[in-house]
């Protein structure tokens, strides 16, 4: 499986793409 992690436009939040799929969002301090 490839996992994508995608930055939001204003968000500290990132969302984890499984598989095409979005499956959860965490808190993150990397930029």
């Amino acid at each position: 499986m490839i996992k994508q992690y995608i930055k939001p436009d204003k968000d500290d939040k990132m969302w984890i793409y499984d598989n095409g799929q979005k499956t959860k969002n965490f808190k993150t301090k990397e930029k």
